[in-house]
């Protein structure tokens, strides 16, 4: 219940108990008890409203450097410790420049997980608001769990939802979903490699591209996700 409450409260607070019953789902009487014995949380003002109590915050802070790799995406993460396990109720990311695919990759899923754990989420833009759009033309916001905060916004049309598949060197993120099996995403990641490498090794690609969208099937208990791009060189394209 705790992290349901949480979840209501930071889209929109105060709010009486009854209203917070009706969003959760949860017995009104049983909300009131678990509120008024978790003072240290919540907090109740003069209207019975209840809000939470100011939470702890990390911030996770990146290079500042032309391309961060997902090496120093890493690092950043091992300096400060690890977001999920953190005591901290509100998790800040905090981009300074442009992420390479493997990193971006990264980031979208530790922000997605912390934020299936109750937590509040950040993606702070503020270094870097001229990326906001490519991040929106490659499908990272549509990804993006929609609790998550991006400051100093996120944008309100999705570009890859307009521009999707129209240009093969502009990189694109898709889900493998774990409820629906979409074999269109290998399918897709494969006209990707002939665009670039021709048909000579297609044979090779198809079963190893086919192996690994079974094992994350197979073994993976969350959505992940993949991405293709190339240049006219066959070179990974940063943001």
């Amino acid at each position: 219940m705790k992290e349901d409450v949480k979840r209501v409260l930071r889209l929109e607070q105060p709010l009486k108990i009854r209203e917070i019953a009706k969003r959760t789902g949860h017995d009104r009487s049983a909300v009131n008890a678990f509120l008024d014995r978790n003072r240290d949380v919540f907090t109740q003002n003069a209207a019975f409203e209840w809000s939470l109590a100011e939470e702890q915050e990390l911030v996770v802070v990146f290079s500042d450097v032309e391309w961060l790799t997902v090496e120093q995406f890493e690092t950043a993460l091992c300096d400060i410790g690890s977001p999920l396990e953190s005591d901290a109720g509100h998790i800040v990311f905090r981009l300074t420049s442009r992420l390479l695919i493997d990193a971006l990759a990264r980031l979208l899923a530790i922000s997605n997980q912390v934020a299936d754990k109750g937590k509040a989420v950040t993606i702070d833009l503020s270094s870097c608001k001229d990326k906001a759009s490519y991040l929106s033309r490659i499908g990272f916001f549509d990804l993006l769990s929609p609790v998550i905060t991006v400051f100093p916004e996120r944008p309100q049309t999705s570009l890859a939802q307009i521009h999707r598949g129209g240009n093969s060197g502009v990189m694109e993120l898709a889900e493998i979903s774990l409820d629906v099996r979409n074999d269109d995403v290998p399918e897709q990641l494969m006209e990707r490699f002939k665009e670039v490498a021709g048909e000579m090794h297609v044979t090779t690609m198809l079963t190893m591209i086919g192996e690994l969208f079974d094992n994350v099937h197979d073994v993976d208990r969350n959505n992940s996700v993949t991405a293709t791009s190339t240049t006219a060189h066959g070179k990974a394209r940063p943001w």
